[in-house]
């Protein structure tokens, strides 16, 4: 028996079971601690919208008059939507296709949804109609929302900003952003009043109906070839799932995504011909420049300085990963990778060590993040892998990425609070990603220790390097067998191959693999056993470089095989650092073949790189 709509009493026939007020004495309930919260979560509107979607009928026409002999099917309910002759984005719920084409003949289509556990429906008292003027769950921020029907409005392209409708529910501070948004040139940054959340945290929803042609394909481009970069060692795959679902209610984080979208783009041959007009998909977008991301990101910046300052938003999970994602717009533009952007950097540091601390909650009051489950307070360990899971973590598992990159590549130290991931010390069984996790936490404590001056000389920085340099040792013993490469071959220079085939299974396991060899050539180069002068000095540097030499070929060897943007990164990273240990010139040309490949196909600057390298080999 359930409570329906207007408090109306509703029976499930055919069911046997019974509903008796005594229990059997071995009965097993729910143990209740003193820790524990229990929470009333009214899903009664959710379940409501889920249940009643069950056949829709999408009719692009006149209906004709309705064959008499033609009767229904017994139970199947249906909805009649009529859909106007334009192909425009607007603003919808889950419930509603976002993109409908007009046909140009009369069709209905029937669409019939996956079968479900139905409670019965009371027809005479609930008249069938479109479910998004009912009232639409947001999964993103945990409310229910009221829409309207959409109205039809004009086609979309890349130059002009559509028709918007009378619309009474869009506040004007948003239809400004709405606007600029879409605007071709997205040069005007928002203005005072627009950087405050207040407005469009509750109003703002994306695509609407001033969403542009080229807004969509940024987004698509995003999520099909930048997404997949941020989610390496993220077994829930949260920027290419969750990010671009936040980002409908988000500008700061949509702005981010066509910043960076917009630069890989613009930098992309086949998506730049030579004619001058870009072209994705086959959808010309004539407006799309070099400056596009520039605007954007100019943008993005005045909404994350104005957030910054508050105590509230500075902790906004959604806030981080746009950082986050402009953070590696910066790394990939060669105008602004040539010297770090203090003011944004600054920025960037405010929102990661604002949420720098997981538990923080926990040891200070005693409440629990969302992703902690009521009554585990206090088993942090048992509640550990429910982090690392967590969208949090996977935003601070890309900006410890991001910042390793860039330490590694400037020869200084991590800039980022690491007390985060102390979670991930020990060498008991985990899953793979959590020893990729560990394998990149690893990297940048070596970092620490090489380039942060503390313990780096006397007794306390050898003690140090022996421990750092025990990880590998440990990491042997307890490597997984999921870790081992499934097929390996030796380089042959007779053949012309210079470099190793290895394959693993998965990005996650070549990603952990390679930062543990970056680390290694750290860690092999500041070995502080190694005497500076004195007899055995040369000795020792010739073996120093010969280790490096093939640990650079190693790793490099992987990348290929992998042919992955992420791997050959971190080849590329090798390779920048390390390039004087190579003197041959055969395997100078593979190392400089590897650099042109990861900017041709992956759109990631190496010519400067490359150029400096033909320099310090005298070949330039």
């Amino acid at each position: 028996m359930t409570a329906g709509q207007g408090g109306k009493l509703k029976f499930r026939h055919g069911s046997s079971a019974r509903y008796d007020t005594s229990f059997a004495k071995d009965q097993t309930w729910l143990e209740q601690t003193k820790s524990a919260k229990f929470q009333f979560v009214d899903q009664g509107p959710e379940l409501e919208n889920y249940y009643s979607q069950d056949d829709i009928v999408v009719t692009t026409a006149r209906p004709q008059p309705q064959d008499p002999k033609l009767e229904e099917p017994i139970g199947v309910k249906r909805y009649e939507i009529s859909v106007g002759t334009s192909p425009a984005v607007y603003s919808a719920p889950a419930t509603e296709a976002a993109f409908l084409s007009p046909q140009p003949t009369h069709e209905t289509v029937v669409v019939h949804s996956p079968i479900k556990r139905r409670r019965t429906a009371d027809s005479t008292t609930q008249p069938h109609r479109p479910r998004w003027s009912d009232g639409a769950y947001d999964p993103i921020r945990s409310q229910y929302r009221m829409y309207d029907p959409p109205k039809p409005f004009g086609p979309v392209n890349a130059e002009d900003s559509p028709y918007m409708p009378a619309q009474r529910h869009v506040p004007r501070l948003v239809e400004a952003e709405y606007r600029r948004l879409a605007d071709a040139d997205a040069a005007t940054i928002p203005a005072e009043p627009e950087l405050s959340p207040a407005t469009w945290k509750k109003e703002f929803y994306w695509p609407n109906p001033f969403t542009t042609t080229q807004c969509a394909c940024l987004m698509r481009y995003y999520i099909q070839h930048l997404a997949p970069w941020f989610d390496v060692g993220d077994p829930a795959r949260h920027f290419t799932l969750t990010v671009p679902q936040r980002a409908r209610r988000c500008p700061p984080l949509l702005n981010a995504i066509f910043t960076a979208a917009s630069r890989h783009m613009a930098s992309r041959p086949e998506i730049k011909p030579v004619d001058g007009i870009g072209h994705y998909s086959d959808i010309p977008l004539p407006n799309l420049t070099a400056d596009t991301a520039l605007k954007y990101h100019n943008a993005c910046i005045a909404y994350l300085i104005k957030l910054s300052t508050d105590a509230e938003h500075v902790r906004d999970e959604d806030l981080l990963a746009a950082a986050v994602i402009l953070r590696y717009y910066e790394e990939i533009d060669t105008t602004i990778t040539g010297k770090d952007s203090e003011t944004f950097l600054h920025t960037f540091q405010l929102f990661v060590h604002a949420q720098s601390s997981p538990y923080s909650d926990i040891l200070l009051d005693g409440t629990a993040p969302q992703y902690l489950r009521p009554g585990s307070t206090m088993r942090l360990r048992e509640n550990a892998l429910a982090y690392l899971k967590s969208f949090q973590h996977a935003t601070f598992r890309v900006a410890l990425r991001q910042e390793t990159t860039i330490a590694f590549m400037k020869q200084r130290a991590v800039r980022l609070p690491l007390q985060a991931w102390s979670i991930l010390q020990g060498f008991e069984e985990v899953e793979d990603f959590v020893w990729s996790d560990r394998h990149l936490y690893h990297c940048a404590q070596v970092l620490q220790y090489c380039f942060g001056g503390d313990l780096t000389s006397g007794r306390a920085g050898l003690d140090r390097w022996n421990e750092l340099k025990d990880f590998e040792n440990q990491w042997a013993e307890a490597k997984p067998l999921t870790f081992s490469p499934i097929y390996y071959e030796d380089a042959d220079r007779a053949k012309g191959k210079y470099l190793p085939q290895i394959w693993y299974m998965a990005e996650t396991h070549i990603t952990g693999l390679l930062h543990l060899d970056l680390s290694r050539i750290l860690l092999t180069v500041y070995n502080p056993n190694i005497p500076l002068i004195g007899p055995g000095a040369s000795v020792a540097r010739r073996r120093i470089a010969d280790e490096v030499h093939d640990i650079v070929l190693r790793l490099c060897g992987t990348a290929v095989s992998a042919a992955s943007q992420p791997a050959m990164v971190q080849a590329y990273m090798a390779i920048a650092v390390c390039g004087a240990y190579f003197s041959d010139p055969d395997e100078q040309d593979v190392l400089l073949k590897i650099l042109d490949r990861l900017e041709d196909e992956f759109g990631w600057p190496t010519s400067k790189t490359a150029l400096e390298l033909k320099r310090e080999w005298g070949r330039g």
